[in-house]
């Protein structure tokens, strides 16, 4: 297994800028080519993402300092090593994460997509995802800064639970589980809970005042979802009589705000983004929140959720389009013996 050299997404940013027009017209009979490829994969029935994978992945980029190298599975089966920058440094100021390249990006193409796939020809067709890098610099700063947020996150529960929205989905949640057996909830990029820090420079007082307002409604959202997790557990496990673990995955927390949600029931896990991902079962609840990777596309080659409640947007579905037919069919299966509320609104009225 060679080491491979993948490019960084700014690296290609770079690479496309300084592209000429006729060199990238060059390369379109090639990025068709892949994204056939790609189409045909899924079809013959692999998967793009694998439970097992996403752990191993996740172990390995939360180890970076000790990984020479970390693994990555592409969906025809094969693996490609990559190279760590990060290995052997004392404190690296570079977190690795991963980032989904979802079914629609690996199997269309059109004028905007071919520059790119001809910079970036290793992430097609066969990678469901890349490892990329963050400046943490700026991260470790802002961590240093931030007040605790217990006063805050209880005042907030009790408002929550006070709230007519809380109400409405206690008695929505006991209608449709009935005795379904759920032992987990997984909750995906539900947003940090921490105070705003924006380090934007306004041009006038009203400006610094509307950018505070949004900031803090921005907040105050956000940890209304906490909230609402906090709810679905609990009634589930009224359902049964047995406790729900709440698990929570987004990389954008701060330092304060795990403190805070560990405090309160919550592990976080899944720091890189992909080990949370890994846990989903039959026997587990999902909770997402406008997250930026395709989330139901990673379930429909995981697992059947008993529950998924999701905000954002839901899958383009057009059964005039073979491609989008076989994911629509693999995505149903979670119907039959899950549920699904999508577009469950956070605008609470309290």
């Amino acid at each position: 297994m060679s080491t491979t050299k993948i490019p960084s997404l700014f690296e290609s940013s770079l690479k496309f800028g300084e592209a000429k027009q006729d060199e990238l017209e060059l390369d379109i009979p090639h990025a068709i080519e892949n994204t056939q490829k790609a189409a045909d994969l899924y079809r013959s029935g692999q998967k793009l993402w694998i439970a097992s994978d996403l752990e191993r992945i996740e172990y390995e980029l939360a180890h970076c300092k000790d990984m020479p190298s970390f693994t990555i599975r592409r969906i025809d089966g094969s693996t490609v090593s990559v190279k760590n920058p990060m290995y052997g440094v004392a404190n690296p100021i570079w977190k690795p994460s991963v980032t989904f390249q979802d079914y629609w990006y690996l199997t269309e193409w059109g004028n905007r997509s071919a520059p790119l796939r001809s910079v970036l020809p290793d992430s097609f067709p066969c990678y469901s995802y890349l490892i990329n890098w963050e400046n943490t610099t700026l991260m470790d700063f802002i961590n240093d800064e931030d007040p605790p947020l217990d006063t805050h996150f209880e005042l907030t529960k009790q408002i929550w639970d006070r709230s007519s929205s809380c109400d409405w989905l206690k008695r929505k949640l006991a209608t449709v589980l009935g005795a379904r057996k759920i032992t987990k909830l997984l909750c995906f990029a539900l947003g940090t809970i921490a105070f705003p820090s924006d380090r934007s420079t306004p041009k006038n007082e009203k400006e610094w005042y509307e950018i505070l307002v949004d900031l803090l409604h921005q907040q105050k959202q956000i940890l209304f979802a906490h909230m609402l997790a906090l709810t679905v557990a609990a009634v589930a496990g009224a359902a049964t009589g047995e406790e729900v673990e709440v698990f929570a995955q987004d990389p954008a927390y701060r330092r304060a705000c795990k403190n805070v949600l560990e405090k309160n029931g919550f592990s976080v896990i899944g720091e890189h983004g992909a080990g949370g991902l890994s846990k989903i079962d039959d026997n587990s609840a999902v909770f997402y929140c406008n997250a930026g990777f395709p989330v139901t596309q990673i379930i429909a080659d995981i697992g059947r959720p008993a529950l998924i409640i999701g905000t954002g947007s839901t899958p383009h579905i057009s059964t005039g389009q073979g491609e989008r037919y076989v994911t629509l069919i693999k995505f149903l299966f979670l119907v039959p013996r899950g549920i699904y509320l999508a577009q469950l609104p956070l605008m609470l009225s309290i």
